[in-house]
């Protein structure tokens, strides 16, 4: 479901903690990196988010990797 995105602009959230929506997500990588054009959650505590720009995803990984969210350490890369 992001094939049409452009490479470099899409990143995966690991370890995301439970309770937490797709629409938090969006919001928290929005608010501190860039404008988010997609974020869809998996089942397994995952979430791939895509940007309008790449720098905007690695603005994503460089704030949010091995952060904290909601009390839990989360891993974050670019995949796409």
């Amino acid at each position: 479901y992001f094939d049409d995105v452009p490479r470099g602009n899409v990143i995966m959230v690991k370890n995301i903690p439970l309770g937490l929506e797709s629409q938090d997500i969006r919001d928290a990588f929005q608010s501190a990196t860039g404008t988010v054009t997609s974020c869809k959650m998996g089942n397994d505590g995952t979430a791939r988010i895509s940007f309008e720009r790449p720098g905007d995803a690695k603005k994503a990984v460089a704030t949010f990797d091995h952060g904290e969210l909601n009390g839990k350490i989360i891993r974050v890369n670019i995949t796409g």
